[in-house]
């Protein structure tokens, strides 16, 4: 993947978790690097705390992260409209599974963008004529089916730099400059999966990005389950 390439992948990631329900840039307000406590907390819902169990969340992790926090509400994305979303954090590690509708997901986007563009965050050229694409496909984004709204994920993360026809992105976006994450969406069967790990010791691997895969595997299994 190239050096645009993977800025391409973190922009669209990071607008495809807003959409999940995270403001990614939300979680780390502190200057050491830790996450920061909800000003306005909003209980974690019940089913997407069984998306990962403990030992899932050690191996994405790398240790245990088994406190689950309050989550701050956001007024849209999963935790509202029929969502789901849980957060565990330990130390300054955080990981986090959210999981809702395709439909649900495809309508969360716009504003999605809109928040990361009003955001202060860097964005270049080429990446805002990506945001600019992305935006241009969500102009009918309310009333998809499901599998209409599973082929738009796959779209925004061909843009984002997964091979084309993929159901899965994974990339890593810099939250602060002591604070980097990683990422991992899927949408299949009519269902969007997201799940977040990130925290100051976290580091750029293929063993990562191997575990980040196969923690939102788990977790879509479970989001899907009868």
């Amino acid at each position: 993947m190239t050096s645009r390439t993977r800025v391409v992948a973190a922009v669209v990631a990071v607008v495809m978790v807003v959409a999940a329900g995270a403001s990614l840039t939300g979680l780390f307000r502190s200057g050491d690097g830790k996450p920061s406590a909800s000003p306005s907390p909003s209980s974690a819902t019940p089913s997407a705390c069984a998306l990962l169990d403990a030992k899932e969340r050690e191996a994405l992790a790398g240790a245990p992260v088994d406190t689950v926090t309050p989550i701050e509400s956001a007024g849209d994305g999963a935790g509202s409209g029929g969502g789901a979303q849980c957060r565990w954090t330990s130390g300054g590690r955080l990981v986090q599974a959210s999981t809702l509708t395709a439909p649900q997901w495809a309508e969360t986007v716009p504003m999605a963008i809109d928040r990361l563009e009003k955001s202060g965050a860097r964005i270049s050229a080429d990446d805002q004529r990506q945001i600019d694409r992305s935006r241009s496909l969500l102009k009918s984004a309310a009333g998809l089916t499901e599998e209409q709204a599973c082929s738009l994920f796959s779209t925004l993360a061909e843009i984002g730099g997964a091979p084309k026809g993929s159901d899965t992105l994974v990339s890593y976006t810099q939250l602060t400059p002591k604070v980097l994450a990683v990422s991992a969406q899927t949408c299949r069967g009519g269902v969007f999966t997201s799940i977040v790990d990130a925290g100051p010791q976290l580091k750029q691997t293929d063993q990562l990005t191997k575990a980040a895969g196969v923690a939102v595997a788990a977790a879509h299994t479970r989001a899907t389950a009868p």
